[in-house]
């Protein structure tokens, strides 16, 4: 298991969030429409994982079955606007429903940690992907951050209280540190050639 990406959601067009990363010098990806799902995105990718901006365009989908479950509507409006998703095969103590999106193509899921059902908490969550970004075809991958000498991603998440069980097993595999707060938060630290680490959003 490994980070895959980071996802924030709002209710409106990913501000202030895209200004705070391109004010670092980061240059987005790409840009995504989730039909079926109601929300859009724009992402930020790295070597090893990407930072994904996402907002609700049509609150009536992010609404309806089979969405419903993942609680993004509610996410996006006063719960926790946090997902982390992971690569490669899922640590059993970590309880799992697939996830079935219009978007995706015939046969394909994501598996979502039974756990993520209260939208109070981060909803966690396995990627469909296998690859890192440095991996992606040339097409997909765009513009990683390299020009700006940011190279790995590095999730430090602020939870509410204790860690969850689910959170405690993914700190484990290293996908992420925890600094046990006050409210949910992240920091998304890049890590660039010679040693060099950047802090390029704190929420």
């Amino acid at each position: 298991m490994e980070l895959d990406h980071v996802f924030l959601i709002s209710g409106y067009e990913g501000v202030p969030w895209i200004d705070r990363l391109t004010d670092k010098g980061l240059v987005e990806t790409y840009r995504r429409t989730h039909h079926g799902q109601g929300t859009a995105n724009v992402c930020f990718a790295f070597d090893n994982a990407f930072i994904e901006l996402l907002w609700i365009t049509d609150p009536t989908e992010a609404r309806s079955e089979p969405i419903a479950r993942t609680r993004l509507f509610e996410r996006a409006n006063g719960g926790c606007p946090i997902g982390i998703a992971w690569r490669g095969e899922t640590d059993s103590r970590i309880a799992l429903w697939e996830y079935r999106p219009p978007y995706l193509t015939d046969g394909l899921s994501i598996p979502v940690a039974k756990s993520s059902d209260d939208p109070g908490l981060p909803m966690l969550f396995q990627s469909p992907g296998r690859l890192g970004p440095a991996h992606w075809t040339a097409e997909r991958r765009g513009a990683l951050q390299q020009a700006a000498n940011f190279r790995r991603l590095q999730l430090i998440l602020h939870t509410n209280g204790p860690p969850t069980p689910d959170l405690a097993v993914l700190a484990k595999h290293s996908i992420l540190t925890i600094n046990q707060s006050h409210r949910w938060a992240v920091e998304l630290r890049a890590h660039g050639d010679g040693g060099l680490v950047t802090d390029v959003l704190s929420t």
